[in-house]
């Protein structure tokens, strides 16, 4: 399946699953490998959505599941989150949204990226961001030492990936972009090169001898992060205010 088909198929799907479920679809995005341009031909699309509900289902006393979630079928890995829950873990941060809202493939978006562009802005945290992407590093590296002789690719890419995350917020204080190629700037010259080799190395194979350089390099990074994470100062808390108030202006829309 190609990315042109699923401009169209998406869509088609996205309003099948607004009728089915009594919904209406806000925003959907590619996220995972082919927003992040390490994808290869056959790597699965990874949709993403977020939707609302009727201005009743918030009013029950019984909770209704804030996520929608569906089998892979065919390359095709869907979910969709409500607003509601979207909202609650911008509250937090949350490193996945800032993904989803620059991603380079967006299915379906009727002005809302662009209503909730000054909320994302406002709940960024530079040090949860750092945290996370260290964590998610750490999962790759991990991963690596587990793997013996032979070492997925995919291991080692993202671990870079995810570095070069942390060096992103570290030196400029914004949200990371989802764009990998936007990333290779944070990088020394002969860790962007071994990247480079990798996402090269990623269409054609699966498993790679240790890169020594590159088990330093993540090893010095580690050391360095945790080192700066200690000394960041509390953040100050926000306030629930503004997501409340975007909230109910979404819910006015429905009207």
């Amino acid at each position: 399946m190609k990315q042109q088909a699923m401009m169209e198929l998406v869509p088609r799907k996205l309003r099948e699953l607004e009728k089915e479920y009594g919904i209406r679809i806000l925003y959907a995005a590619e996220s995972g490998s082919r927003a992040w341009g390490t994808h290869t031909p056959d790597s699965d699309f990874d949709v993403r959505f977020i939707y609302i509900r009727p201005r009743e289902d918030y009013l029950r006393l019984d909770p209704v599941r804030d996520v929608l979630e569906f089998p892979i079928e065919d390359g095709w890995d869907m979910c969709g989150w409500d607003i509601r829950k979207l909202l609650q873990l911008l509250m937090k941060s949350n490193s996945q949204i800032y993904e989803w809202f620059d991603s380079p493939v967006v299915y379906l978006d009727e002005g809302f990226s662009r209503r909730f562009r000054p909320v994302l802005e406002a709940y960024f945290s530079k040090k949860t961001a750092v945290y996370h992407y260290l964590h998610q590093a750490r999962l790759k590296i991990k991963k690596q030492h587990k793997a013996g002789d032979q070492i997925k690719v995919k291991h080692y890419l993202y671990a870079v990936q995810h570095l070069a995350s942390v060096r992103w917020v570290l030196d400029r204080g914004e949200p990371v972009p989802v764009s990998i190629q936007k990333l290779m700037p944070c990088l020394p010259e002969a860790i962007r090169q071994q990247l480079e080799r990798l996402m090269e190395m990623k269409a054609r194979q699966v498993w790679t001898d240790p890169i020594h350089e590159l088990d330093d390099w993540q090893a010095q990074q580690d050391q360095e992060i945790s080192g700066i994470l200690e000394k960041m100062p509390p953040e100050e808390e926000k306030s629930w205010e503004m997501l409340d108030q975007f909230f109910l202006e979404e819910l006015e829309r429905l009207r």
